[in-house]
């Protein structure tokens, strides 16, 4: 049971925002999809939703054609900037209609995240900031019975502290429901802790695509004198991502693994997911 997209084209006139992307996600984890603004991350998730069409190539459900079989656009949710509510409607007609199409609407988890922020069943869209639509949003993703649920930036105009909430609830309906789930974001340290595998994207391509436990062995980071940096990396033939100073240290990226052994007058530290996002995306760029 698995979400396969398989060589997919997607343009927008001359604009080519996917070209030949092929990535497998498996039942019962978190992926993390990564790429800058522009990158092709919503057209992706909006494919795999059902609610666009490739120009070539196929995304298959389960063996299922997402195309050609309607029914199965039901086991897969997608939420994203769309906000197609009426401002009059109220909370509570967005999760009957969403129960309406989908069934088996969690409305206990729903009323508990609507009062963790301050929020009724019986206000209306029109009384809503931003980031409490978006609050709604992504509770009618997490409260739907279906097996893959994409989350496209779910926390736009949230602060810090309603961000790190919705990813408790985001993880808490994981555990309880267990669908697969894709997070689209740009704020990659806040998921790092969610996610198993992480892709990155960039220009409609497919980067780079891996476990977060093999994130160590994928990037480092290099701080210390010039001299000893420079005579450090003479010792091998690392692949260079970054080279910046700071002050009288210089500090180098590279792919590949920490070494076991810390080289005496450096410091030596695995990149987190948010750094090497940022150095694959510009070296791509460049």
């Amino acid at each position: 049971m698995s979400l396969t997209v398989s060589k997919v084209d997607k343009s927008y006139g001359k604009l080519k925002a996917l070209d030949e992307i092929s990535l497998c996600f498996e039942p019962g984890k978190i992926y993390g999809l990564f790429g800058r603004n522009g990158a092709g991350k919503s057209t992706l998730c909006n494919l795999m939703a059902g609610r666009a069409l490739p120009d070539q190539g196929l995304i298959h459900l389960d063996g299922s054609d997402l195309v050609s079989d309607s029914r199965i656009v039901r086991r897969v949710a997608l939420v994203n900037e769309t906000w197609p509510y009426p401002s009059r409607r109220r909370i509570r007609q967005a999760f009957a209609m969403a129960e309406g199409f989908y069934g088996d609407f969690d409305w206990h988890l729903a009323e508990r995240i609507l009062k963790s922020f301050a929020l009724r069943l019986t206000d209306t869209f029109a009384s809503l900031s931003m980031g409490q639509r978006q609050v709604v949003k992504d509770v009618i993703g997490l409260c739907l019975p279906v097996e893959y649920l994409i989350l496209d930036e779910p926390t736009t105009g949230m602060d810090a502290a309603a961000r790190e909430r919705i990813y408790s609830f985001v993880l808490e309906a994981y555990q309880h429901r267990g669908p697969t789930m894709i997070i689209a974001t740009h704020i990659i340290n806040e998921v790092s802790q969610l996610i198993s595998r992480a892709t990155i994207i960039d220009q409609g391509r497919v980067l780079r695509s891996f476990s977060v436990d093999d994130l160590s062995a994928l990037g480092t980071t290099v701080t210390g004198r010039p001299r000893d940096v420079e005579g450090y990396l003479a010792q091998g033939d690392p692949q260079l991502l970054s080279r910046q100073r700071i002050g009288d240290l210089l500090r180098v990226s590279f792919e590949g693994p920490v070494p076991d052994e810390q080289p005496k007058g450096l410091i030596v530290a695995p990149m987190d997911l948010q750094t090497y996002f940022v150095q694959i995306t510009e070296g791509a760029a460049q």
